[in-house]
């Protein structure tokens, strides 16, 4: 087992590793750069591995993120609603131009219809 080095007194500072040491559970700290590195306790000699760093996922980003999606998504429902809306008037048009021509076609059937009994009664005569 190693010799333990003289114990020094640091400052932490954001981003610094911070975590205990599992024989004699005094506190220690390292730069975030020494993740995963094997490192000598000051405390007691053991040789310990520092732990890897935990990315902290930030949450106002997140937040960012969901609130610029909810804003992508009303603006896309106002469209759609607004497309649906003009839609639903095309086709109300559109119908009633086909009841329009139906209502043509039949006019024309019944004086075809007219036309077809008066040379039937023409030729039998």
């Amino acid at each position: 087992m190693n010799q333990p080095a003289q114990p020094q007194t640091a400052v932490i500072e954001d981003g610094d590793i911070v975590f205990d040491c599992p024989s004699c559970a005094k506190s220690l700290g390292i730069d975030y750069h020494g993740a995963g590195y094997l490192v000598t306790c000051p405390h007691c000699g053991l040789e310990i591995q520092v732990p890897e760093v935990e990315v902290v996922e930030d949450p106002e980003g997140h937040i960012a993120d969901v609130a610029h999606a909810q804003i992508a998504l009303d603006d896309t429902t106002r469209m759609l609603n607004e497309k649906i809306i003009g839609l639903q008037k095309q086709q109300a048009a559109t119908r009633k131009q086909f009841e329009k021509i139906g209502a043509e076609i039949n006019e024309l059937q019944k004086a075809l219809d007219r036309m077809v009994a008066l040379l039937t009664e023409a030729e039998n005569g």
